[in-house]
């Protein structure tokens, strides 16, 4: 035994923490998609508007994450993931606040850099600690997880936003977005091998600890 866990083993530190910051991230983009739309179209944006608004955000992220993954190669993983769902929350509860269409563009713009910083950055978290044999597994696992974040966020969402109105669900999730980035920035690890890191990335010696 050389101290590496089975492919079958999802509590690998590195698994465990990435999938805790895939889970916490993902809830942000339940507005995104569900209410956003419709705050904006609640006051009274034509639909042009709420178009380039909803666009706004995916594109400034997918252009942004070229970028940034190259980034979190040089800087390393945990400053871009911590400092880019500040950055979320930030701007969700700024589209909360705000009002007007220049307002909601900025938040949109805001909300797409900090999801370009986070989004490549935690796969690269799980790719840095887990090893060829079981990386598929390790990776299928963030996944899971991370995308179960969508039906958390929905249900969520929706069950504030029914009792407090769309501006209050908005502002809790960027709220949570905050939270969930001062957590990481407490339990999650550096796993970039040329920024500190132990070998692996793993921690694993503390496992069971």
């Amino acid at each position: 035994m050389d101290g590496r866990l089975p492919a079958y083993d999802v509590r690998a530190p590195i698994v465990v923490r990435g999938v805790a910051g895939g889970s916490r991230q993902h809830p942000e983009r339940r507005p995104r998609l569900g209410l956003l739309p419709l705050f904006y179209a609640s006051a009274g944006l034509a639909l042009p508007e709420i178009a380039i608004l909803s666009a706004a955000h995916p594109a400034v992220w997918g252009l942004g994450q070229m970028v940034t993954g190259a980034l979190s190669d040089r800087i390393g993983r945990k400053g871009l993931i911590v400092g880019g769902m500040v950055i979320q929350g930030i701007a969700l509860v700024t589209i909360a606040l705000g009002s007007g269409f220049g307002t909601w563009l900025f938040g949109a713009i805001v909300l797409g850099v900090g999801t370009a910083m986070v989004y490549p950055t935690l796969l690269a978290v799980i790719v840095d600690g887990a090893e060829p044999a079981w990386r598929g597994a390790a990776l299928g696992v963030y996944r899971l997880w991370r995308d179960l974040g969508f039906a958390v966020g929905a249900i969520l969402a929706g069950l504030i936003a029914d009792r407090f109105g769309m501006p209050v669900a908005i502002g809790a999730v960027g709220g949570l977005t905050v939270a969930s980035g001062l957590v990481a920035a407490r339990r999650l690890a550096e796993t970039h091998p040329r920024r500190g890191a132990r070998p692996l990335g793993l921690g694993l010696e503390s496992l069971d600890r």
